[in-house]
């Protein structure tokens, strides 16, 4: 019972993916700025009833077993393109890939605000509305004068971005799916929330989300060990050696330091690395970027500005969505076909596929994003 009081948001087979196997893992702590060597894997990423009760972890386990699985598939397949992967590893993947994004301590923090926000908004909405409110107008003046504040658990929190994962991970399956090979003498390395979106695409749109499920331009990165790394991306988007085949070699060490700048800017606190050899190369890369670091958070904004059916609205329209972040990914084995510009005008990536996919969860809304 005390082990799963003790939950992990980054589960212990993943870090062993990076530490062959064994218990110990090399770790950068970003706000002291050191690298620590050696420590034991099962203290990271894991905090006391982090999800709540303790058969949230029995339920964890299940689902992390079937991850586990196909990511090892993954890595064989990379290297020994004969092992095959099996026919469901596709959905498989992008289960895995939204549910470990949305399991996360960051996650749980950056959403948080947007959320208390959102619910001050809609609390204060149904007091100006509802009948019978008794001392309207004093608790409307209190919520004006910031006496007032709506709290969001982080269990509701990370409860609600895990249930929304599972619903969603269906939309990913038009992405194309590839493994990068690392052929350079640099590994790949993780943070505490390996799994990134980007959107290079869409870098110069900055009024709105350009990160959701279905946006044009979307990738998903997440290194599945320190020389293979999985990228899912809108292969309409894009051109270079990741649009020409399902197995791709990195050969740029650049490449390598890009996808791992990644890490250093989504990562809420600590970004880990299998080999104590890489602790020079990670100390470089990250006083590199540490100063151009902005902590990833979900924003929340009352829009007066926009236009719907071409129309002014008569009230303002609520904006969730989460900036990119700040850095500018240039990869040789990646590029934009295209780059719009603002004003961006919104499309779904896929129309038709995601008008079936709704049409979909309509009908199986319990089986959605299995």
């Amino acid at each position: 019972m005390a082990d799963r009081l003790n939950q992990h948001w980054v589960p212990q087979y993943y870090f062993r993916l990076f530490s062959n196997g064994t218990s110990r893992i090399h770790l950068l702590l970003k706000s002291q700025d050191c690298l620590v060597l050696n420590a034991p894997i099962r203290g990271q990423c894991a905090r006391r009833k982090f999800y709540g009760p303790p058969e949230f972890e029995s339920a964890l386990a299940t689902i992390e077993s079937t991850d586990a699985a196909v990511i090892r598939r993954a890595i064989a397949h990379a290297w020994k393109p004969e092992a095959a992967m099996q026919h469901e590893d596709h959905g498989l993947i992008c289960r895995a890939c939204v549910f470990q994004r949305a399991r996360t301590s960051l996650e749980a923090n950056k959403g948080g605000a947007a959320l208390e926000s959102f619910g001050l908004y809609a609390f204060r909405h149904h007091l100006a509305m509802a009948p019978g409110i008794d001392d309207r107008e004093r608790l409307l003046a209190a919520i004006d004068s910031g006496q007032c504040k709506v709290n969001v658990s982080r269990q509701y929190a990370v409860a609600l971005a895990m249930s929304e994962a599972l619903r969603g991970a269906t939309f990913l399956l038009d992405l194309g799916v590839r493994l990068l090979r690392n052929r350079t003498d640099s590994p790949f390395i993780f943070g505490d929330a390996p799994v990134i979106f980007a959107n290079p695409l869409l870098a110069k749109i900055h009024s709105r989300g350009v990160l959701g499920l279905t946006s044009p331009g979307l990738i998903v990165v997440w290194p599945f060990d320190s020389r293979t790394m999985l990228l899912l991306l809108d292969e309409a988007a894009y051109e270079g050696e990741v649009v020409e085949g399902e197995v791709v070699d990195v050969v740029n060490r650049g490449d390598v330091s890009q996808l791992n700048a990644l890490q250093l800017h989504h990562s809420e606190a600590i970004v880990y690395f299998g080999s104590s050899d890489a602790a020079p190369y990670v100390e470089r890369l990250w006083n590199a970027h540490k100063s151009k670091i902005v902590r990833p958070r979900i924003q929340f904004h009352e829009r007066s500005d926009w236009l719907l059916d071409g129309e002014p609205t008569e009230t303002p329209i609520m904006q969730m969505f989460e900036p990119q972040l700040n850095l500018s990914l240039a990869l040789t084995i990646l590029r934009p076909r295209f780059c719009p510009k603002e004003p961006y005008q919104f499309r779904r990536r896929n129309p038709e596929f995601f008008t079936a996919v709704q049409e979909m969860l309509a009908r199986e809304p319990d089986c959605a994003g299995h």
